[in-house]
């Protein structure tokens, strides 16, 4: 299986550059690049698709020993918010 490619972005003097690392980091590369953020590594997400309650769903698994993945849909739609449309 060939190893994952993911997006590195970088803040030079004049803009951005992204660039791709494959996905076979070493410990202390994935170190390093974490080191490189002050912030919170985010996706976008289309508006189609609810927003993810994420600490209230994560301290819900931890409470229950389980992984978000192992949740039934009514359990997880307790942590989704729906935009009005």
């Amino acid at each position: 299986m060939a190893g994952r490619v993911i997006d590195i972005i970088k803040t030079p003097e004049k803009g951005y550059n992204s660039l791709k690392e494959s996905g076979n980091m070493s410990r202390k590369e994935m170190q390093r690049f974490d080191d490189a953020f002050d912030g919170v590594f985010v996706i976008p997400r289309p508006k189609d698709h609810p927003k993810v309650k994420v600490r209230p769903l994560a301290e819900y698994c931890k409470a229950k020993g389980v992984l978000p993945s192992d949740l039934t849909p009514e359990e997880m739609e307790k942590f989704l918010v729906r935009e009005a449309e």
